[in-house]
């Protein structure tokens, strides 16, 4: 999930093993409509994810709601906010911990 609300979910498949003289791989395509990564978390289907804003704004959705897309790329807008409002973090609910 991006700073600006953009977020997607990507397979594992397509994040390739490199050496170490490799120079990493592209995991999001930063742009001044995104901005910059807030977090980055490993999430199955049965997931949910709540996203708070600075303002103080929550938003839950399930992990399924957020789009399967490629790795180098902005992502979709999964929450709408406010022109100065930015989001602050970003946690998991896993059933898995139960």
């Amino acid at each position: 999930v991006s700073e600006k609300g953009f977020g997607k979910r990507v397979t594992y498949n397509n994040f390739p093993a490199k050496g170490r003289g490799g120079k990493g791989i592209t995991y999001l395509k930063i742009t001044d409509k995104n901005g910059p990564a807030v977090r980055i978390c490993s999430v199955l289907d049965e997931d949910d994810i709540v996203i708070i804003a600075e303002s103080g704004m929550a938003i839950r959705l399930s992990a399924t709601d957020v789009s399967q897309i490629g790795r180098a790329t902005v992502g979709v807008r999964i929450v709408n906010l406010k022109d100065s409002d930015t989001v602050r973090d970003v946690a998991l609910l896993s059933d898995a911990a139960e």
